[in-house]
């Protein structure tokens, strides 16, 4: 992926504001406002804080004696694996060997380290389980004691974190527990922390030669717990990577990570996790592009997107066959797969460096961010519906919203300012307003939507002004052409049908489009300084800079 540095971008932006003073007032402001944010932003040290709960409510508890697991949970959770199999995802752990480590914490037979492993991760489990505890929205007594338990699991799992050093002896039980901490720090929104324990996570994985198991075959136990710890250690390591936009820590594998995730007729969600992982490959590629986009030119560049769309359009098309071929209850994380596929679509189709040239290479890039939002609405109307649904924060939005770049949300903000669209103002709007429900369960949460609020005010003038536009000249039409689909400007774009030199886009030929929807005409997009903040790469760092508030 090449994305010019940001200085450049400010440099650009600034010139083209000063020469241009025929710019629409409001426009302008919102450019100028852009703008100070990019600077303020991307120039700010990432900020990290501690996210572990307040201590002084169970420290008390705590110095007296060390709490055992309480044998109730396990019951819980072994129910969870054998009456409702249905709806356990699988994980680094599988079922069999998270039952063994709950009977050794029970018979108080486990030695550290290995007893700080273990508790590590029974208690994210337990998390886990509770997260799946149905609510009772006009019970507060209940919300309480449910909030209450979630606390002081976190608070036993921080202290296991705590107690575990990465220099210990490599072995399976500590790149397990590493992996478990990760996932803690997941779920508490703490991306930074969690990138780190999965960073030692696969320097442990490679010590133990985990990384050339195709060297090996094996069919016992082990072998199991070995392949689960190596998907989701290389699932974490891409994903959270492409979210931080830093290097990843696992190098390549000698065998297909997809191949280590075992389909299980028992569980059928492990159909959705294997595709996850699938995703996770394709996360890779972009990291590859990151890396090494630079030293390209730009029609190699804009070929090797191209064909990466064009994995990931065939990987749909393979996992749709999936999707219908299994039961109904799996559509909630078949939505979640949804908003992963078209927010890595749209990191990819926004890498191409004629992005801002081409009609068919922005509305692909505009189609799949709208699809990754309209993804995230239905999991969270599914979530809201339901009036038996977890009191707790949905442990959706940590696999979708917190795990995957801010770049759909960010890519209908630039179509906003641009064309000045209601329609993908009110979708980043919708998502803003989900979001806002969540704010008091999640510190990253709360960050995330304060920036999306700013963002919206942002926007707002530009919506008030096309409005009063709208009613003055209710026949422009400025900003969409019903006639024009993507497959009408793939028309425009391709110069041959079996062409293989670049088209106006940078693109070799696309024969199979994925995304037949109306978009936006060129006439919206004359200003190209609303495009030039697409070279300002929206990362994390955004959301965690002290200074967002001067945006």
């Amino acid at each position: 992926m090449s994305i010019r540095p940001t200085t450049e971008a400010r440099t650009f932006l600034q010139q083209e504001l000063d020469c241009n003073e025929d710019m629409v007032r409001s426009r302008r402001t919102v450019l100028e406002s852009a703008l100070r944010f990019v600077e303020q932003a991307s120039n700010t040290p990432f900020q990290t804080e501690d996210t572990r709960p307040d201590s002084a409510v169970w420290r008390e508890e705590d110095d007296q004696k060390r709490q055992p697991f309480a044998s109730e949970m396990l019951y819980m959770m072994m129910a969870d694996t054998r009456k409702e199999p249905s709806q356990y995802w699988m994980d680094h752990i599988p079922p069999r060997i998270l039952e063994n480590m709950c009977l050794s914490l029970m018979e108080g037979k486990v030695p550290e380290p290995k007893h700080s492993y273990y508790e590590l991760t029974v208690y994210l489990k337990s998390i886990y389980c509770l997260l799946n505890v149905p609510g009772s929205p006009d019970n507060n007594r209940l919300q309480h004691q449910i909030l209450r338990s979630k606390e002081r699991y976190e608070y036993a799992a921080s202290r296991a974190l705590d107690r575990i050093n990465v220099s210990n002896y490599p072995s399976l039980e500590l790149l397990q527990a590493l992996l478990s901490g990760a996932l803690l720090m997941q779920l508490r929104g703490d991306m930074s922390r969690s990138w780190a324990l999965t960073a030692y996570a696969a320097r442990i994985l490679v010590l133990l030669n985990y990384h050339n198991l195709g060297q090996t075959h094996q069919s016992s136990t082990v072998s199991e717990e070995i392949q689960a710890a190596v998907a989701w250690c290389y699932y974490l390591d891409k994903s959270l990577s492409m979210l931080l936009v830093r290097p990843p820590s696992l190098p390549s594998l000698d065998i297909d990570p997809v191949s280590l995730v075992t389909v299980d007729i028992s569980f059928p969600t492990s159909i959705v996790v294997k595709t996850v992982v699938e995703l996770g490959k394709m996360q890779e590629k972009v990291l590859g592009l990151t890396v090494y986009a630079n030293s390209w030119d730009q029609s190699y560049q804009a070929n090797a997107v191209t064909a990466l769309a064009q994995d990931m359009y065939r990987l749909r098309a393979t996992y749709d066959e999936r999707r219908a071929a299994t039961p109904a209850y799996l559509e909630y994380g078949w939505n979640a797969v949804d908003f992963s596929y078209y927010t890595v679509l749209t990191t990819i189709l926004r890498s191409n460096p004629f992005v801002l040239k081409g009609p068919l290479t922005r509305a692909e890039c505009l189609s799949a961010a709208r699809k990754a939002l309209y993804s995230f609405k239905r999991l969270s109307e599914i979530c809201l519906k339901d009036k038996d649904s977890s009191v707790l924060c949905p442990i959706f939005l940590t696999w979708t919203m917190l795990l995957h770049p801010l770049t759909p949300f960010f890519v209908l903000f630039c179509s906003v300012v641009g064309t000045s669209n209601p329609e993908d103002f009110t979708l980043i709007s919708d998502v803003t307003q989900i979001l806002s429900r969540f704010v008091e369960n999640n510190r990253l949460i709360a960050k995330l939507h304060k920036l999306f609020v700013r963002f919206i005010t942002l926007c707002s003038p530009l919506m008030a002004l096309q409005a009063e536009q709208a009613q003055r000249s209710p026949q422009s039409g400025l900003h969409t052409n019903e006639h024009d689909s993507v497959d009408d400007l793939r028309e425009q774009d391709v110069a041959a049908p079996n062409s293989t030199e670049p088209n106006q886009d940078g693109l070799l030929p696309l024969t199979n489009s994925c995304l037949g929807e109306s978009v936006i005409s060129d006439a919206a997009w004359d200003d190209n300084q609303v495009w030039e903040l697409f070279y300002s790469q929206p990362s994390l760092q955004w959301v965690e800079s002290e200074n967002v508030s001067y945006m």
